[in-house]
C-alpha cells in the first residue's frame, strides 16, 4: 500500500508511474496505490480486458479476501464484441464463484477517461487493474491508461503486474 499524493506533491517520488512500476517488479505482488487516506470499501469497479495482467489483477483482489464490497462491477473498454462479451463473462463468473455480487458493462471511450469517469459516477471506492495491458507495451506499467490513472484519480488503485 502506497500513500501516492504525499510523497510526489512533497517531490519525495518525482516520476510516480516509475516508482510504481519498481514497487510492483520487486514485490511480484499487487499494489494499492492511495490517494488519500484509507476508507472502507463498499463499491469497486474493475477494469477488465481479458489480459494476462488484468486477469491476474481479478485474481489477487478476490483471493486476498481483504475487502468486503457490496458490489463490484466489471467494465470493459471499447470493445462491445463478442471477445468482450465474453471476457466480462468470464470476469463475472470467477469473482461470482469467490462470492461477490457482480455487474458488468461496456464503457464507451479512451480507457483512462472512460474508467475514471465511470468510478466517479458510480462513487467507486476501489478500482482493479492489470498495470499492463494487453498491447503489451515495453515500459513495465501500461504508459496510457495505468499511468494517466496514478496522476488524475481519487480513488484508490488495485494495480497488478
Amino acid at each position: 500500500i502506497i500513500g501516492i499524493r504525499h510523497a510526489i506533491d512533497y517531490g519525495t517520488i518525482a516520476h510516480e508511474d516509475d516508482f510504481i512500476a519498481r514497487v510492483a517488479t520487486a514485490s511480484n505482488r499487487p499494489v494499492i496505490a492511495m490517494p488519500h487516506g484509507a476508507r472502507p470499501v463498499s463499491k469497486v469497479l474493475a477494469a477488465y480486458d481479458g489480459s494476462n495482467a488484468a486477469a491476474d489483477a481479478l485474481r489477487s483482489f478476490a483471493t486476498l479476501n481483504a475487502f468486503d464490497p457490496s458490489l463490484v462491477r466489471v467494465v470493459r473498454c471499447g470493445e462491445d464484441g463478442e471477445d468482450g462479451e465474453r471476457d466480462l463473462a468470464e470476469a463475472r463468473g470467477y469473482l461470482e464463484l469467490h462470492g461477490y455480487s457482480v455487474e458488468t458493462l461496456v464503457l464507451d471511450g479512451p480507457p483512462s477517461t472512460a474508467i475514471l469517469e465511470h468510478a466517479s459516477s458510480m462513487e467507486a471506492d476501489l478500482v482493479v487493474m492489470g498495470a499492463v495491458g494487453r498491447r503489451g507495451l515495453s515500459r513495465l506499467l501500461a504508459g496510457d491508461t495505468a499511468s494517466s490513472l496514478l496522476k488524475t484519480s481519487s480513488v484508490p488503485l488495485f494495480l497488478r503486474r
